[in-house]
């Protein structure tokens, strides 16, 4: 009785949750009566959906009569509507005024988003307020067509952007223009000096750039002053950064018993396939390895000892303000990361200062500056190295061998011997690592394979990078409607990048026995001259708008180099 009074409850839930879910069909059109397809149409609170389709049409099932559909379109606003006892729903969706007046920077000038024709994606300043390294990361996610791709994990590791795919196989870098000024790269702005970007991606939307668009056109515009008294604001971070996962490698037991096994398969191959005594075969593998698998433990962990946690920390104060003529933002800013492979071998570190400032002399003339000071220091190893980086190394190296050995006497004899016929001083050179003695050097992984606790401590690259951005121009006015505008830009950078390595020696067939430095030195400088002369007048329905311009630009590049060999330790 028991069991059939359950099956029954249990049959009457289930008809009834099946009466209670219904099916709900409706049309979307505009303010003016037309369909709109592509609508999302999602019950509210769940992920569940469905679109409209050509003719506007939809068809959703809802749970129950409490339900609420969400209508949601680009330049529409959204709209929710409970469902209640309908299974019927049409719905006029009213144009989003804001979205369609929001005004983008298109070539020389601004234009509405709802005139605009061509491919142009905007990112406001709201959109850059997660913290982030560079711009670049920034704009990960935030716009369709546009792909940002980390070269390396390293702190100030290169950012390949790309719109709309590889478009050359010679450069498919996208033009960077910043408040105007063209500009090689933008690693050096600070985020939170951004007050929008404007992502070109269509041949008539960068066509008045020329050539140099082919591959897209990325126009940033950075903050000015408001009217209004002075602010100040500071945002900080201070934060902890680690490897999300790291791979599990063998310890040096697992290691040996699977070297073992390794050595039992070739020595059955050496008596083709006959039976061996299991006596002989135990002696001829303690002959061949001599370790007891029990014994050894858990040996070196090679991932963990290259692994640690870093330290990275931003500060950002800016100062903003103005009046009915005049405007000015002034910001600085403070960046360190540390890398979590190579500790202070690996580090990033940012300053950057930028004046913006605008004052109207005459109702017809105005005059403005944007300047901007950037500071790179980068220490880097060795990265993106499939075979024989630092993380390749860790993973291949056995963990039988040592982080140290104490002294000299641990060395392997053939290596040491190798060493003292070829470094004078092995005992202040590379090889040693301070009170730990020298670094462990592996006799069982070949095929260039060198401890990676050495090559971190081996890694001496400097990178140092100043960078000046600048602006002045004037604006006149002299009759409604037009508009005559002249700018001069400069942009200068001046680079050092010291390397030096030194003698060391991680097994036979790695090694370097001259120590040796590297320096390059590389300053550009370039400048650009620009008048625009721009006429726009609305007449009743009508608006005219015309354009006449004109661009000078000069770049000069200068690099040396050089490099001295078997020098003093």
């Amino acid at each position: 009785m028991k069991k059939s009074t359950l099956l029954l409850i249990l049959v009457l839930f289930v008809s009834s949750f099946t009466w209670a879910q219904k099916t709900v069909t409706g049309v979307v059109k505009d303010f003016d009566g037309n369909t709109l397809p592509g609508v999302n149409i999602v019950i509210k609170g769940t992920t569940q959906g469905t679109i409209s389709d050509i003719q506007g049409q939809y068809s959703i099932k809802v749970p129950g009569n409490d339900a609420i559909l969400v209508f949601s379109s680009i330049s529409y606003m959204t709209e929710e509507v409970p469902v209640g006892d309908k299974t019927e729903i049409n719905v006029t969706l009213m144009n989003d005024i804001e979205a369609l007046s929001e005004v983008v920077v298109v070539g020389y000038g601004v234009q509405k988003k709802s005139l605009v024709t061509g491919a142009i994606s905007k990112v406001n300043a709201e959109d850059l307020e997660t913290q982030q390294v560079r711009v670049e990361q920034a704009l990960q996610g935030k716009t369709a067509g546009v792909h940002i791709m980390q070269e390396s994990g390293s702190p100030g590791g290169g950012i390949t952007m790309r719109i709309r795919g590889t478009s050359s196989n010679r450069d498919s870098n996208p033009l960077f223009i910043v408040d105007g000024m063209r500009t090689g790269s933008i690693e050096y702005l600070n985020p939170n000096d951004i007050e929008s970007i404007e992502i070109l991606k269509d041949g008539a939307s960068a066509a008045i750039y020329g050539s140099a668009a082919g591959n897209g056109v990325v126009l940033i515009t950075t903050k000015s002053g408001k009217k209004g008294e002075s602010k100040i604001n500071y945002n900080g971070s201070i934060g902890i950064q680690s490897a999300r996962k790291v791979n599990d490698v063998l310890n040096a037991k697992q290691y040996a018993n699977y070297y073992r096994e390794g050595l039992r398969h070739q020595i059955e191959m050496q008596y083709f396939g006959q039976e061996i005594p299991e006596q002989l075969m135990q002696m001829q593998l303690d002959n061949a390895y001599p370790f007891n698998p029990d014994t050894l433990g858990q040996g070196t962990d090679w991932i963990k000892e290259i692994f640690t946690p870093a330290q990275i920390q931003e500060h950002n104060i800016s100062i903003s303000g103005g009046n009915d003529k005049s405007n000015y933002f002034f910001s600085t800013s403070f960046l360190s990361q540390g890398g979590i492979v190579g500790g202070d071998k690996s580090t990033f570190d940012r300053v950057t200062t930028r004046l913006n400032a605008d004052h109207q002399i005459k109702d017809w003339l105005k005059i403005g500056t944007k300047v901007s000071y950037t500071h790179f220091e980068r220490k880097s190893i060795g990265e993106n190295n499939e075979f024989g980086g630092i993380i390749s190394n860790a993973m291949n190296i056995d963990p039988l061998t040592p982080l140290y050995f104490a002294d000299s006497t641990e060395i392997p004899s053939s290596y040491w011997d190798q060493i003292t016929a070829n470094i004078d001083d092995p005992e202040n050179s590379a090889l040693t690592a301070g009170e730990n003695g020298y670094y462990g050097m592996s006799t069982l992984v070949k095929n260039e394979v060198a401890n990676p606790v050495a090559q971190i401590a081996n890694s001496h690259n400097n990178w140092y990078t100043d960078k000046v951005l600048g602006k002045v121009d004037l604006t006149l006015t002299p009759i409604e409607g037009l508009t005559v505008k002249t700018s001069y830009d400069i942009d200068m950078s001046y680079g050092n990048y010291i390397a030096w390595t030194p003698q060391y020696f991680y097994q036979s067939i790695l090694y370097n026995y001259l120590s040796s430095t590297y320096q390059q030195i590389q300053r550009s400088y370039s400048w650009q001259w620009e008048n625009v002369v721009t006429y726009d007048r609305t007449f009743g329905d009508h608006e005219f708008s015309g354009m006449l311009g004109h661009s000078m630009r000069n770049e000069d590049f200068y690099y040396i180099g050089g490099r001295g060999e078997v020098l003093l330790e």
